[in-house]
This record gives C-alpha cells, structure tokens and sequence, in this order.
C-alpha cells in the first residue's frame, strides 16, 4: 500500500518515481554475517530478540541511504538523447523527519533520514500534519487522503527491549508540547514535571511523572543521534539540530537525582489536592 500511494502522490506532483528491490543486496549481507561474525542475528519472525530484530531492521534502513546517494549521482549521468552528453551535477537528497521523531529516536544513524538537508527538520508532528491536511482540503487528492487516514494519532512504541512493557500513551499533539518546553523553555526533567503539571492540571499525576520520565529516558538514549542530523531548513524557532539550537550533552549517565525531586514534587501536589478536597467537602457539610 505504502508504494502505491508514494508512486500515486509522485504522479500528481509531477514527479518521477523509482522503486528499487534491494532484498538481495541484504540477503548477501545476511549470508556474510555467519561466515565472518561470531553471531548471527534472526529477526523476530525467525525467533529472534527485538534487539536482533532492530539490528537487521538498520541494515535495511542503511543500505536504502547507501543506495539512495548513489541513484542520486548516477541518475545526471545518463546521457542526453539529442547531444549524447551527460547532464552532469548531482540531486540533492532529502533527509525527512520532524522534531518529535528526532528526540524520540524514529531514525537511524546514517538511513534515510540522512541527507543534504530536511526541509521538516525544524517542525514538530503535529505542525507536519496540519500542512498536510490543509494540502487535503484544498487539492482533494484520494492518494494524499488515504495516508492521512492511516496515520495513529498517538505516539507509537518507543520500546527496543523485550521488558518495556510501558510505552507513551499520549497524542502527538501533546508530544509537541514537551518537545517545546524543552527546546523553548530549556526545561529538564524536574523543571518540564512542574510545568506541565500547572499547564496541564487534568493530566493524571502519576501518569504525568511517568510520561516525563519515559520521555527523558527515551531522549537520552537517542541523544548521541542527532550528532549526526541532516541540517534542517528553518522554519521554527526550534530544532535539534546540534550545532544551531541544542547544546545539552550526547551522552547521559541517567537522571535519578531529578527523578526523586519530581516524585517528591509529585506527593506534594497529591497532598495538597487532597486537602482541598477534604475542605471543600467540610464545607458542603457545614453548609448542609
């Protein structure tokens, strides 16, 4: 389906579409692994760990880089009918991923996502899909339609290791709002606990703790990535591109310090809602 829609969208936009088979450049890469390596990784279909799994799922995603760049260059030399010339020059790539799939470590060092530059690499999920769908107001495309129709809502599983058993459970929506107090108001995980707590007073607190924490462990286990980002078009005033907008560390030693001032910030809150309530039914009784 993915193809059909990718080749459908290319020929409304006028652009040319190439679909290229690489299942045995990665068979041959499999085959090698067992002669050369002292372990040889299955994917879960073949009774593999999810980190086996990922392994392979990587090689995939950097082959499609590797093979990108080269159609990138070989395409200009294909001669010109009339002159017998090539055209000369190179096509510049696209690395494509916004903000929040960034932060979350939806990308691979040196796939797809790699490139000359990302013209959504300074928008978050959510900016990404209004475009889209004002796209779809406007130009009617059943093709365009169809991929706005399949896309979750929600964030999707972050998880790599067979015993995370809990994952996001928010909206992209409100994904877009922990990407930008940590990028706007440099909140760590105390200080984006705090805030959103007063900015989001529905929000369960002790789903609230856990969001930040899985959010701030799932960041600082993709951090070291974004050394390596494709440099994004500026259409915000917020990135991760590290040399322009993020200067906190590639690599965290965890954050247990912040963690126990969030729980103990947490129990306050709880504390204080429950004596309020416990007044404000006191009240009612003294009123009655």
């Amino acid at each position: 389906k993915a193809k059909e829609r990718a080749e459908s969208i290319a020929k409304q936009v006028g652009a040319t579409h190439r679909s290229c088979d690489f299942s045995k450049i990665y068979q041959a890469f499999r085959d090698w692994i067992p002669k050369n390596l002292p372990f040889n990784p299955r994917s879960t279909s073949e009774g593999g760990s999810a980190k086996e799994n990922l392994i392979l799922h990587n090689l995939q995603a950097r082959l499609r880089m590797v093979l990108t760049y080269m159609i990138a260059q070989l395409i200009p030399m294909k001669p010109n009918p009339e002159t017998g010339k090539p055209a000369g020059g190179f096509y510049i790539v696209f690395g494509v991923y916004n903000v929040d799939q960034a932060l979350l470590g939806f990308t691979t060092k040196y796939d797809t996502s790699s490139g000359d530059i990302n013209p959504i690499g300074t928008l978050n999920h959510h900016d990404v899909m209004q475009m889209l769908h004002w796209f779809d107001d406007s130009l009617k495309w059943d093709s365009l339609h169809k991929v706005l129709e399949g896309e979750p809502k929600n964030v999707p599983p972050t998880f790599v290791q067979e015993n995370e058993d809990a994952d996001f459970s928010i909206t992209w929506h409100e994904m877009e709002t922990i990407s930008k107090f940590r990028s706007e108001r440099n909140c760590g995980p105390f200080s984006m606990f705090d805030n959103l707590a007063e900015f989001w007073p529905e929000f369960d607190l002790e789903q609230l703790y856990d969001t930040v924490v899985l959010f701030f462990d799932t960041y600082a286990r993709n951090r070291h990535k974004s050394i390596i980002h494709t440099p994004a078009l500026y259409l915000s005033n917020h990135s991760v591109d590290s040399n322009k907008f993020n200067y906190t560390p590639h690599i965290y030693n965890g954050f247990e310090y912040q963690y126990k001032k969030m729980k103990a910030l947490k129990e306050s809150i709880q504390m204080a809602n429950l004596a309020k309530l416990h007044k404000d039914t006191n009240i009612r009784h003294a009123q009655t």
